[in-house]
Parts: C-alpha cells; sequence; structure tokens
C-alpha cells in the first residue's frame, strides 16, 4: 500500500475488526462480509468506481458495484493505482481492506487506529501524516517512509513478522520518523531472514526487542533509547561503518560481521559472535565472547595483538592469525574447540569442573605458552571429542603448565609434557607423563598400524608381515583384525601380554592374504588396558587402522612386504653435555628461582619454568637439554624433588642442546624392533645378540629392564 496525498484522510477505526494476512493479500477482517468490491476508479464515494469482479484492468466509472458499507470486503486492484480522493471511515462494524500485491495507491493523511492490530504486507508512505493512533502494527514485507512524511506512533510497537528479507526505509533520523517500539521476529530461513535497513537511520524511543531473524544494519545507524534485547534466535548484523547508540545485549543472541573491518559499533562484548564467509575481523581491542565464536569458511579474525576470552564453543573454518595474542577459554561449563587452529598463547582455565573437548583429528599449534589447569576439587577434563580417536596439541618453542587434568584422547608431540599434580589418565594420551594425586605415574597406552597402511597391493596366497607399534604401561590384550571392505572387520589372531615382561609384547604378525579381490582392505590393531590406577576404569580399549585401503588382487603386482630399512639417520650434531664435555668450564648461572631469590644453578642441575612443564638439565656450555619422556628422566636416578623451579625468562636466555638419552647401563629398544641394546656413557648403542649375552650381563630378570624408545627419539642414539 502506498500513500502519498497530504490532503486527504483515512481513518481506520473501530472494535469490531483486525488485520490478517492470506492469500498474498491484505486484511482488515472483521463481521461477516456482505459483498466483495473491487476498487477500479479515483473515488471511494462513486459506485461506478467498484466492480463486483475483478475486471483484471482499470475500469473508471464503468464499475457495476456499489458504495461499500460496514461489513463489505474492498479490494484494492494492483491494476488501479489512483489516487483516492475520499475520506473512509471505518465504523465499528468495520470494512475488510486488501490490498493487492504491487498496490500504490495515495492516501492524504491517515489514521490507521484500531481497536485491535493493524497488519500490512509492503507498506509504502511518501506524504502526509501517518498516524498509528497507539495501535500495534505488523510488517510482513517492506516499509517505506518518505522523507516528507510524517510518522506519529503513539505507545505502541511496529512488529516485523515477516518470513523472508525486508527492507525497511525509516525515511530520516529527526523526530518525524521514529519508532516508539520495535519488535523483529522474522520466521524466514537463517540467512534469508533478514530485517534490513535501506537508506535512513533507525531511531527508536522505546526498546527493541529481536526474538527471531536479524537486524541488519547495513551501513546505517542504529540508537535505542530504552532496552535493546536480542533472544536466543536473534541475530544483530553489522559492516563495521555504522554507529550504534544502544546498549548491547551480552548475556544472548548472535552478532554477525558482515564485511572486512576493524570497527564494532557493538561494544568488545559478545554472546555468541559470527564472521560471515568473505569477511575478516581485525580485533580494534581485547574482546569477551560470553557465548560461541564461530569463524566461517572463508572469513577470518586477525587479533592485532589483542586477547579474546571465549566463555563456550570455538569453531575455526576459516583462518584466525594469533598476532602475539592470548585465547583464554573461561567457561563455567563444558566447551568444544573445533578447527586446526595456531595459537600464541592457549589458556583453558578451571575453577569449575567441567569437560573441554578438542575434535578428533584437529590439531592445535602452541607458538609461546600452554596452560592447562584445573584445581583441587575441580578437575579439568580435556579430551577428543570421539572417544577412542586423538586431537593433537602440537608444541613449538613453547612452555607449558598442565595440572589437575583429567586427559583422555589427547596426544601431545613436539615435546614431552609434565602433567603435575593429581592429574588423571583415562587412556590414549601419547606425549604425556601423567603424575596422579599420590605422585605416581603411567605411559596411557597408544598404538601405531605401521604396516600395510594404505596403496600396497597384495596377491591372494601370499605371506604379509602385519607390523604394529604400540606403548603402554598396562596393555594386556593385542587385537589384530582385517576389513575387506574397510568397514567391517574380522579377527586374525589376538594376544594376551604381561605389561611387566617386554619380551612377551607383540608387534607383528605373519598374516597370509586371503583369496579375495578387493582394493579397500584395511588392518586395525586394538589394545586393551588392564587395571591401571590412573585410570578411571578396567579394560579401556584404544585402536588405529592402516591410513587408507590397502589392495588383494589375484593377477596384481606384489609390492616389496620386507622390513624397511632400520638405518638411523645421523645424531643430531648439537650435543648436550652428556655426549659433549668439551664445551666452556662453566661452574653454573645465576637464576631467579620461584621464590624471586637469586640462585646459582650448578652445570647438571634440573630445572623447569614456572610456566612449562618440561624438566632440563643444565649443560656444560650453557645449553639446556630436555628430558623427552618420564623413563629417561627416572633412568637417570632423578626424582622431581631434585628439580629447581626458575623464572621462565631464564628458561628462555638457554640456548636448547640436544634432547637426553637412556642413562649409561640402560637398556633400550625401537618401538617396532625386537632387538635389544646396551645404552653407553655417550648414548652409543650396543646391540645384545642373544637373550643369553643380556641373561650373564644384566641377570635373569634383565627382560624386566628394556625400554621400548619412541621412534621419534631413536635418532637421539648413535649405534
Amino acid at each position: 500500500m502506498t500513500i502519498d496525498d497530504p490532503f486527504q484522510t483515512l481513518f481506520l477505526k473501530g472494535s469490531a475488526f483486525f488485520l490478517c494476512l492470506m492469500a498474498g493479500f491484505l486484511f482488515f477482517a472483521g463481521t461477516v462480509n456482505a459483498a466483495t468490491l473491487y476498487f477500479v476508479g479515483d473515488n471511494f464515494g462513486t459506485a461506478a468506481d467498484w466492480n463486483t469482479t475483478n475486471p483484471g484492468a482499470c475500469n473508471n466509472d464503468g464499475g457495476d458495484g456499489t458504495v461499500p458499507v460496514a461489513g463489505d470486503t474492498i479490494v484494492l486492484d494492483a491494476d488501479c493505482d489512483n489516487t483516492l480522493f475520499y475520506s473512509l471511515d471505518l465504523v465499528d462494524d468495520g470494512l475488510t481492506v486488501v490490498s493487492e500485491a504491487g498496490y500504490s495507491g495515495t492516501f492524504g493523511a491517515v489514521d490507521t487506529g484500531a481497536d485491535e492490530e493493524v497488519t500490512f504486507t509492503d507498506v509504502t508512505f511518501n506524504g502526509g501524516t501517518w498516524d498509528m493512533d497507539g495501535y500495534d502494527h505488523f510488517v510482513t514485507g517492506d516499509m517505506t517512509i518518505g522523507a516528507s512524511a510524517t510518522l506519529t506512533t503513539g505507545s505502541n510497537t511496529v512488529t516485523f513478522n515477516g518470513s523472508g528479507d525486508q527492507d525497511v526505509d525509516t525515511g530520516g533520523s529527526d523526530a518525524n520518523h521514529d519508532f516508539n517500539n520495535v519488535t523483529i521476529n522474522n520466521s524466514g530461513s537463517t540467512g534469508s531472514n533478514n530485517v534490513q535497513l535501506d537508506g535512513n537511520k533507525l531511531m527508536v524511543n522505546g526498546n527493541v526487542n529481536i526474538t527471531d531473524g536479524a537486524l541488519t544494519a547495513n551501513n546505517e545507524d542504529i540508537e535505542v533509547t530504552g532496552t535493546f534485547e536480542v533472544g536466543d534466535d536473534g541475530v544483530v548484523s553489522f559492516e563495521g561503518t555504522e554507529t550504534f547508540t544502544l546498549t548491547p545485549d551480552t548475556d544472548s543472541g548472535t552478532v554477525w560481521v558482515n564485511n572486512t573491518t576493524s570497527n564494532s559499533p557493538y561494544g568488545n562484548t559478545f554472546y555468541n559472535l559470527l564472521i560471515i564467509p568473505g569477511s575478516t575481523f581485525t580485533l580494534p581491542a581485547t574482546i569477551d565472547v560470553n557465548g560461541n565464536l564461530t569463524i566461517s569458511s572463508g572469513a577470518g579474525i586477525t587479533t592485532s595483538g589483542n586477547d579474546m576470552t571465549v566463555g563456550a564453543n570455538w569453531t575455526n573454518g576459516g583462518t584466525f592469525t594469533h598476532g602475539s595474542a592470548a585465547v583464554t577459554f573461561d567457561g563455567a561449563i563444558a566447551q568444544s574447540i573445533s578447527g586446526d587452529t595456531t595459537f600464541y598463547d592457549l589458556t583453558i582455565s578451571g575453577g569449575t569442573e567441567r569437560t573441554v573437548a578438542i575434535n578428533s583429528g584437529d590439531t592445535l599449534t602452541i607458538d609461546n605458552s600452554l596452560s592447562m589447569n584445573g584445581a583441587s576439587g575441580a578437575i579439568l577434563a580435556v579430551e577428543g571429542g570421539t572417544s577412542g580417536s586423538l586431537a593433537t596439541i602440537a608444541l613449538g618453542s613453547s612452555t607449558e603448565s598442565t595440572s589437575f587434568l583429567s586427559l583422555k584422547d589427547i596426544e601431545i608431540t613436539g615435546a614431552a609434557v609434565l602433567c603435575d599434580p593429581a592429574c588423571i589418565n583415562r587412556g590414549n594420551n601419547p606425549g604425556w607423563i601423567i603424575i596422579d594425586e599420590s605422585g605416581n605415574s603411567a605411559v596411557a597406552a597408544a598404538v601405531t598400524v605401521e604396516s600395510p597402511n594404505g596403496t600396497e597391493t597384495y596377491s591372494a596366497g601370499d605371506t604379509v608381515t602385519v607390523e604394529w607399534s604400540y606403548v603402554g604401561d598396562y596393555v594386556e590384550e593385542v587385537l589384530l583384525e582385517w576389513s575387506e571392505d574397510g568397514v567391517t572387520y574380522e579377527t586374525i589372531e589376538s594376544w594376551t601380554v604381561d605389561p611387566e615382561d617386554p619380551m612377551t609384547k607383540v608387534t607383528s604378525h605373519d598374516w597370509t592374504v586371503p583369496e579375495v579381490e578387493t582394493s579397500s582392505a584395511k588392518m586395525r590393531v586394538t589394545l586393551t588396558e588392564g587395571d591401571d590406577p590412573d585410570i578411571d576404569d578396567d579394560g579401556n580399549t584404544v585402536m588405529d587402522a592402516s591410513n587408507a585401503a590397502f589392495g588383494i588382487g589375484t593377477d596384481a603386482d606384489v609390492q616389496d612386504d620386507a622390513e624397511g630399512d632400520t638405518t638411523t639417520d645421523e645424531a643430531d650434531s648439537s650435543e648436550g653435555s652428556e655426549q659433549n664435555s668439551d664445551g666452556p668450564a662453566l661452574v653454573g648461572l645465576d637464576v631467579t628461582d620461584a621464590d624471586g631469590a637469586e640462585v646459582l644453578l650448578s652445570v647438571g642441575g634440573l630445572f623447569r619454568g614456572a610456566n612449562n612443564a618440561a624438566v632440563y638439565r643444565l649443560n656444560g656450555d650453557g645449553t639446556r637439554s630436555v628430558f623427552p619422556s618420564e623413563s629417561v628422566f627416572f633412568s637417570h636416578g632423578y626424582s622431581f624433588d631434585d628439580v629447581l623451579m626458575i623464572a621462565d625468562t631464564d628458561v628462555s636466555l638457554m640456548p636448547l642442546g640436544s634432547r637426553l638419552v637412556m642413562a649409561e647401563g640402560s637398556l633400550v629398544k625401537l618401538r617396532t624392533s625386537p632387538e635389544v641394546y646396551a645404552v653407553g656413557a655417550d648414548g652409543g648403542l650396543e646391540y645384545l645378540l642373544n637373550e643369553q649375552v643380556a641373561r650373564d650381563r644384566f641377570g635373569d630378570d634383565w627382560s624386566g629392564l628394556v625400554w621400548d624408545v619412541n621412534d621419534v627419539f631413536w635418532n637421539d642414539y648413535a649405534l
């Protein structure tokens, strides 16, 4: 409905009618309709300007109807966009007024007050005064108020309740174009439920309530004198060029960043924050997201050094540039982190007993520091999102602080991390040294299928050596299975092993390839742990399968399945004090301890940083060597009581030397090989030819002295 003429008045009054939308038309509905009349002329008071049927064309003064009376339905025909030189008064019994889609007839001063609600589809008011008389109005389509028009709302609420995008042009930013209360309740699907400002500022003297749909600023300012509430399904969208004069709702709702911008008119505290595709949000200051943070595919966040806190879930489907800023997950309830992300400083804080799930298969890379700490009586559970499937935390030259954690399916790479004190090992946590509340530790179970691991091709009847590696202080059963289709597995063999007897450990099996043809075959190894006091329940299982499918075919070329070359690369040329005694004659270094006192850290002394769980030894050349695992640490006869905690800045000043190896006299073996070696004074390895040699040199219980060395650390030794 378009309303232009400033000289006439349309009065919509009475208590027996209301408006509703039906079949694409606009209704003022009331009593039982006596007649339906189509307006086809230019004067409401002329019978010839009314027709009893839809003429399909304008028929000025040629109609066959009568002037409408109370109870009739009048249809404003889109074929006749005529000026209505008539003052229409809808009295108590009322009329039903239907405006066809596309109708743009014009009126003068309009009073649409009613005893009940008034609903419009698309409405355009280009001139004159629109007096809503204090009654609530509903708009299901677009609304346009002309610059020369005057809008008088009274103490009403205008609700935009369409089911698709709606454009709103308020006509200006003066008192003639402001609203009392505004409600956004658009039921359209997400992305198609925008109530979008189109050309002018939105001014509201009362309250704004967004219950459903999105209020899209679209580069226009918003000024709200009263409250500004955004419901759980409500959205506020900005481009970054706008000015918002309002009090943001930071307890519910979602804010969309819909542009590449470094400005936030909404402030720096949000409930949910979403960066939509194609947009990049450069943080203007430290921001606090009380709910979920989502970086959509094709979107990004650049911190520019500004820290962030997140109270609920983190989803990164785009790009996050940390800018040397800190990200803190400080929620009081369960949180999740998904999407490969590189953080500078990452803190997951405790305070309440809760769970933080890192999406399985994703990697969080830490460039500077990692802090994950629960508290006594408030254990922080950190686990992979899918039970039995690893999530990875990759450490660079970072410091770590971890305590009061319950860990499951979390892999650490780059350096071993000590979780101490009061940590719980729930299984499948490679790379951790986990100290429980009693000071005991255990290596969590983890397994890797080595071969066949994908892309190999074998012939039926071949004998193939299936190989795998595993660690775990409490592994009691190993199960080997294969699958013809990569989905359904059947058992090849299972073994019961003694966790205290390395000679019972099984890491390979000769398998006869069956008479089948497939390109989707896979191997799978499952470990079952026994009664580990550090693990929540007996019977925890971890598994790994071939990374990709291998083929079996009667005419296929057989790929060489012999054991791979086990010759190691040259050892790291940078020697620690254990391998190199030719460094400068150094007595020790002056450092600051945890109490702030200056103390001497002697050569050979053990230390760690205040926020770094890794333990080091000071070398004679001033470098520091890390203990890569708990077994290396204890093999030298050390206790954690021997470790001095010093300032992180002192740690960072010491160059890194080579990793430490097992102490002289230790027995070691590679995870993927049964050969046992004795460690020499310089980290060299001496192969023990057979069991008798081992027994003669190390006694009848020699097998209990053998330590598995992770493949990653094998080249630290010299063969």
